[in-house]
């Protein structure tokens, strides 16, 4: 990739939103390129920003990350969805899926797995948490 990687930071926790700009600022190969509180601003600024990838919380005011991933994607359907969330269920982490996200991390997960799940995502894989991708197996093996 010739250019840096561009970021799209959308969730509604001030510390979590300073938390993921400062680590991501630390990467040479990512550029935050804008930074979000809500749903609608986030469709609003990935449709004005046309970020490579959108860190989106699940959880968000207004319209929630869900339903804002469905739009992103079907305005910019290169972009790439990495949500995070302080849930692991299994039905928030298949909606993500279902509607298109390449990525999902559990907050309680490290966020310094955030920059490795981007450049991931950027080379057409997927990225789970550790912890969701368990919580996907012990669903699955018993139901």
């Amino acid at each position: 990739m010739n250019h840096p990687i561009r970021v799209l930071i959308a969730d509604d926790h001030a510390a979590i939103r300073r938390a993921l700009t400062v680590l991501l600022e630390c990467e040479s190969d990512i550029d935050v390129t804008g930074i979000a509180v809500n749903g609608v601003e986030a469709v609003k600024m990935a449709i004005a920003f046309r970020p490579d990838v959108v860190v989106l919380d699940v959880r968000m005011p207004l319209l929630d990350g869900i339903a804002a991933g469905r739009e992103i994607l079907a305005a910019l359907p290169k972009t790439k969805l990495l949500m995070v969330s302080s849930e692991d269920g299994k039905a928030l982490i298949q909606q993500s899926l279902d509607i298109g996200a390449s990525g999902y991390i559990a907050k309680h997960c490290s966020l310094m797995q955030v920059p490795g799940a981007i450049r991931q995502i950027m080379d057409g894989n997927n990225y789970l948490c550790l912890a969701s991708t368990r919580a996907l197996a012990a669903t699955s093996a018993h139901g």
